[in-house]
């Protein structure tokens, strides 16, 4: 098998796997989904109202997978609060020091503004669906 081969033979399983649990409870801030390469939040609205110590905790918990590159799946995302935009930060910076790919998935409006107007486009990608993101993360 080529890598060609191999990194679409990935990308199928990983999407699957998202498609599976991109219903899931909107109540819920936010999804783990960890897959050999690849580690996606997947966060619902609910993730701009957990305090300070829920971003750490969360922030803690991405930080054990250092040999996997990220993809933050905000399409159920409405808004960021200031303190997701500092979760995504320190999650990118992390994905950084290890040099990992880190890549977001959104396609509203007000999210990408607050992504822009901070800059934090020039340092990661976003893209509009989560197909066009795991092509992304898994090309070499």
């Amino acid at each position: 098998m080529t890598d060609s081969e191999d990194n679409q033979k990935r990308f199928e399983k990983v999407n699957e796997f998202i498609k599976s649990v991109t219903g899931g409870d909107s109540n819920k801030p936010y999804e783990l989904i960890v897959d050999s390469d690849v580690v996606t939040l997947l966060g619902y609205n609910s993730i701009n109202d957990v305090q300070w110590s829920g971003i750490e905790q969360m922030t803690n918990e991405l930080e054990n997978f250092k040999d996997k590159s990220y993809i933050i799946d905000f399409s159920n995302v409405t808004h960021l609060s200031s303190s997701v935009v500092a979760l995504l930060v320190r999650i990118w910076k992390h994905a950084n020091n290890y040099n990992q790919k880190f890549v977001m998935v959104s396609n509203e409006k007000t999210v990408t503004e607050v992504i822009t107007v901070t800059g934090l486009d020039s340092i990661f990608k976003i893209y509009k669906t989560k197909d066009e993101a795991l092509k992304a993360i898994l090309e070499k």
